[in-house]
């Protein structure tokens, strides 16, 4: 998610309290791996996961996706 400010070894806050809307920023867990991605909602309903990077694909929201949480703060610790 380097191309939204959030680098490699920032420690994020995620509150898996808060549901998903179009935008937001979240933590998913796909077939055991987690990832970092962008949730949107397609004009017909798809819900996807979209990388900040253009060059991976947009992943799909299926069954086999959990949504972990919706990311509420990213930063990094200096000491």
């Amino acid at each position: 998610m380097e191309g939204l400010g959030i680098l490699d070894g920032m420690n994020i806050l995620v509150d898996p309290n808060l549901i998903p809307e179009n935008g937001h920023i979240v933590v998913a867990r796909i077939n055991g791996e987690v990832t970092c991605k962008r949730f949107v909602v397609g004009r017909n309903g798809q819900k996807w996961l979209m990388p900040a990077n253009h060059k991976y694909p947009p992943i799909p929201v299926d069954e086999t996706t959990e949504i972990i949480g919706v990311v509420r703060w990213a930063g990094k610790r200096f000491v």
